[in-house]
């Protein structure tokens, strides 16, 4: 048995509190939706059952569920409607950077899934404490345009992960972690004097970049940022609800996408969101002189669609030299 001393706290990701235990060596998530008391939060685990002070939460049953990385790592996730242990059965040549790059970009957003969050891939920011998601395949140039829009004044939350909740009155998204990773090329054009970063993978030559004071807030989601590369110009306009519903399952991190109750759930969730959120797209050519019309674009757009002519002020007076 465990003893709730064994269970050292470890921060959080996307609102959820995190755990290490020393004796099994694997990481306890405990689900923000099913926290009963931020203030007394006793846990102890027997057999991989997990008691809080909910008791319905503590009954949940348990599932299993394998989760590969490649040939390199595979991590066993024991998972309730409220926690989830996640157990690495094995890693072979994975460097600590590695290790944590697999654990909070991929592991870690598809557990949150199992754990009924709706997880998006996609960069998170915020202006005036209003959320603005960027969205788009990887390469797309989701971190350098969301860099790019922090240089000019916007709050970065994460650059790769967010969640999405609803409530009474409306749609909110929360970081998964403070991040933002660039590849080499975009951290010279951003950063010419130089930023303090570190490798992100053992694997990559992409760097974490150090970033200002980080922003874990949970905002209320005003507009969603489509990406699409393009050879022309940077040109914006808005898409139908339909298209922004497929965009938004698309990058949805889902631990088992063959379960169909689930992705059903899923979908009628994200159509919500694209009913309801404004959302348009944004073709950016890989041309960093380009950049800084991108930025005006979006501004510009939050200014004349979502009414937030405040945002566009307080960003307009900073400018990225590129």
């Amino acid at each position: 048995m465990l003893a709730s001393g064994d269970l050292a706290a470890r921060g959080s990701y996307a609102g959820c509190d995190i755990y290490f235990s020393e004796v099994n060596r694997s990481l306890v998530v405990v689900s923000a939706c099913a926290r009963p008391d931020r203030t007394s939060r006793m846990i102890s685990i027997e057999r991989h059952e997990l008691t809080s002070v909910d008791d319905a939460a503590a009954s949940a049953p348990i599932k299993t569920v394998r989760v590969r990385h490649g040939a390199t790592a595979e991590f066993i996730v024991h998972c309730s409607s409220a926690y989830a242990i996640i157990c690495c059965a094995h890693a072979t040549d994975l460097g600590a950077a590695e290790l944590r790059h697999v654990l909070h970009d991929l592991i870690l957003p598809k557990v949150l899934a199992l754990l009924g969050e709706r997880v998006l891939h996609g960069a998170l920011l915020s202006v005036g404490g209003q959320g603005i998601a960027i969205i788009g395949p990887s390469g797309a140039g989701k971190s350098t345009l969301a860099a790019a829009l922090n240089m000019r004044g916007a709050e970065l939350h994460s650059d790769d992960a967010f969640v999405l909740r609803s409530s009474a009155t409306g749609f909110h998204a929360q970081g998964a972690y403070p991040s933002l990773r660039l590849w080499p090329d975009s951290l010279r054009q951003l950063f010419p004097a130089g930023r303090t970063s570190t490798i992100m993978s053992e694997r990559t030559s992409k760097c974490c970049v150090q970033t200002d004071e980080p922003v874990e807030d949970l905002v209320p989601l005003r507009a969603i940022i489509l990406l699409a590369p393009t050879a022309r110009d940077s040109c914006i306009s808005a898409v139908k609800p339909s298209r922004s519903c497929m965009s938004l399952v698309t990058n949805s991190f889902q631990l088992e996408p063959t379960d169909t109750v689930a992705a059903a759930a899923n979908l009628e969730f994200m159509r919500d969101v694209a009913l309801q959120i404004p959302t348009f797209l944004l073709g950016r050519p890989k041309d960093y002189s380009q950049l800084p019309a991108a930025c005006d674009a979006v501004l510009s757009t939050l200014e004349i669609n979502c009414g937030s002519s405040h945002m566009r002020d307080s960003l307009h007076d900073q400018h990225v030299a590129l």
